[in-house]
């Protein structure tokens, strides 16, 4: 998943097509290989957003590592902005993953 943070909600807007069309500018890309692209969306109160009073958060799951891997890319070298507001974008690391890299950072080991 990518995390996008930032992004205003509008009423009446689809997010998966409001999602489709900022990512098609952004990456000089077809709304279709975007859509092809995308697996799964959602949207998701943090402790961060309700704290600092932002909106919610957009998930994005991809079915293609290409497109994740483009995004990421594109996103650290030049800031994206939409409607006025810079957009950041995060890696979300699945928790399997995470539980076996935490071992490794045990304090208790020498």
């Amino acid at each position: 998943f990518l995390r996008f943070q930032s992004i205003e909600e509008e009423k009446g807007k689809d997010i998966t097509e409001k999602m489709a069309e900022f990512l098609a500018d952004a990456l000089e890309m077809s709304k279709q290989e975007i859509f092809a692209g995308m697996d799964e969306i959602f949207k998701i109160h943090t402790r961060y957003t309700r704290r600092n009073k932002l909106p919610r958060e957009i998930h994005v799951g991809f079915s293609k590592k290409a497109v994740r891997v483009e995004i990421i890319q594109r996103a650290r070298d030049e800031p994206w902005k939409y409607k006025g507001r810079e957009i950041i974008v995060l890696k979300q690391i699945k928790s399997k993953r995470h539980k076996k890299i935490m071992p490794i950072f045990d304090k208790t080991t020498n």
